[in-house]
Formats: C-alpha cells, sequence, structure tokens
C-alpha cells in the first residue's frame, strides 16, 4: 500500500486510459445536459473532476517545483 505522502506511479497507458475516460465522460456531459438528464449528467461530472484531481496530483508528485514553478515559467514577463 502506498504512503500517504508518497507520489502515485503510472504507467503511460494507464494514463492514456484515463485521459481516454475523461474524453467519454465530457462527451456524456454533453449527450446529459442536451438531455436535460441533470442527476446523470452530475455522475459524469464527479467522475471527470476525480480523474482530473488524480492526474494533478500526479503531476504535482512528478514536478519537482510543484505548480506553482510550472505556472510562474509558462507565464512568463514578456518584456
Amino acid at each position: 500500500m502506498a504512503q500517504p505522502g508518497a507520489p502515485m506511479q503510472l504507467t503511460t497507458e494507464q494514463i492514456q486510459k484515463m485521459l481516454d475516460d475523461n474524453f467519454t465522460y465530457l462527451k456524456a456531459i454533453v449527450d446529459q445536459q442536451n438531455l436535460q438528464r441533470l442527476p446523470e449528467m452530475q455522475q459524469y461530472q464527479e467522475k471527470l473532476q476525480h480523474n482530473l484531481m488524480l492526474l494533478a496530483k500526479i503531476a504535482d508528485g512528478n514536478n519537482p517545483g510543484g505548480a506553482a514553478a510550472g505556472a510562474a515559467g509558462a507565464g512568463g514577463s514578456g518584456q
């Protein structure tokens, strides 16, 4: 069992599966919203949010500088 503070390790295939699932969830959310099935839409939103949070946690664990360093470097000053 992984320790609470330890970064999670997933294979490239597992991450790709999660990304594919997220795409499917997004399509399902739009479909359910168009059909006005809000409870079903919310279920897909919760699954999508769970996956996104997990992927963000993995990305943060693989980035020694953390998310703040990545955001600062990506924005640039433009001067």
